[in-house]
């Protein structure tokens, strides 16, 4: 099996090198080889000292090779599982279920029963862009890979799936339906929401920050109706300064976020808040008639953001000033609307603040200053 060597030197050299077989391997050449190394000693020459050293360097050779084959056990196994997690299903030509299999009906809580027949479209949705991915697929009769899908358990909770699929052929080359595999993604898609959010929301108040406010409102001013006005409210909290520097930062901070939440509640389904920083908010309404039901929607917002705050039981009251700009009555272009909006809003705080100003164009900066009381 091995050459014994004259040299105890090179003996030591052929049994240490076993070290790098697996260990069940190495345990059997060890064996052998203690045999015949016992049985050519006395021929050999090699001394027991030696004897003994060249077995410690084999056996601590094995050892460390057990030990690196057991770390690589884990990964294994995570892999086998994750396979066995996945769903695979086959849909007839109409995309009605005919064979759902995989543990990942346990984790989205299905029966096998009740899911053979209906129609794949009506278990998951998709967004718009995989919806016309999966289209596009079928039409052409091709297979489609890595189309993300979600699916919401009875609990309300949502998971989020990975389907690829290839086309069933018959015995005529027909296309009979198809046949896939759906990967449960939903750690991956809840971390990469989680890093969204970090990069587009405040952490303060989980509204819009300056870089998604700069997105949205490019996008909403291109996408706005000719027949309708988009209204932009800059929006500051007045007395700020005062809460901070008698309260401490705490507790302004507890105040932004208490009015971000009220700012939020007060808004309709197709508005949205952001805060650029400080005590700065800006308030995007799309589908606004004209001007003048933009400033209605402003004395409504300036009433409603100068309630009395509970902080703890700190009770704090303040106001808030609101200067509004209007497109395309005030152009189109989002850094001039803002500029335009943050005008309104000095003049609003020059006129005495809690109130709002609609930016006038044809008079410069001559702003219409409403109080907050008087709702016309």
């Amino acid at each position: 099996m091995f050459k014994i060597y004259a040299s105890a030197k090179k003996l030591r050299q052929a049994v240490t090198g076993l070290g790098a077989l697996s260990a069940p391997v190495s345990y059997i050449f060890l064996g052998a080889l203690l045999i015949t190394i016992a049985g050519t000693t006395w021929l050999s020459g090699i001394s027991w000292p030696n004897l003994v050293s060249i077995v410690s360097a084999c056996m601590a050779g094995a050892f460390l090779s057990s030990i690196m084959q057991q770390d690589r056990l884990p990964e294994a196994e995570k892999e086998v599982s994750d396979h066995i997690n996945d769903l695979h299903w086959e849909t007839d030509r109409k995309g009605r279920l005919i064979s759902v299999e995989g543990r990942l009906l346990d984790i989205i809580r299905a029966d096998r029963n009740q899911l053979i027949g209906k129609n794949f479209l009506d278990i998951i949705s998709l967004e718009a862009t995989e919806h016309v991915r999966l289209f596009e697929a079928t039409k052409n009769l091709a297979s489609y890979s890595d189309i993300q899908a979600k699916l919401s358990r009875q609990d309300g909770e949502d998971i989020y799936l990975s389907i690829n699929a290839i086309p069933k052929y018959g015995a005529q080359g027909e296309v009979k339906g198809y046949k896939g595999v759906a990967t449960n993604i939903t750690n991956r898609v809840l971390k990469e929401q989680h890093l969204k959010q970090l990069a587009e929301k405040d952490m303060l108040t989980g509204l819009a920050n300056r870089y998604q406010f700069n997105q949205r409102i490019e996008r909403d001013l291109k996408t706005n109706q000719a027949d309708q006005c988009l209204a932009l409210f800059a929006i500051d909290l007045d007395g700020f300064k005062q809460v901070n520097d008698t309260h401490g930062h705490q507790a302004g901070d507890a105040l932004l976020n208490l009015f971000g939440k009220r700012l939020s509640n007060h808004l309709r389904n197709d508005d949205w808040a952001a805060r650029l920083g400080g005590d700065e908010f800006m308030v995007v309404s799309n589908h606004v008639k004209d001007p003048e039901e933009a400033c209605l929607m402003a004395a409504r917002l300036v009433q409603t953001l100068s309630q009395t705050y509970r902080i703890g039981g700190l009770e704090v009251t303040i106001s808030a000033s609101i200067g509004i700009a209007c497109s395309p009555q005030h152009g189109s272009d989002p850094a001039q609307l803002i500029k335009l909006a943050d005008l309104a809003l000095y003049r609003a705080k020059a006129n005495g603040r809690n109130g709002y100003c609609l930016y006038k164009a044809a008079e410069l900066d001559i702003a219409l200053i409403q109080p907050a009381n008087v709702l016309h």
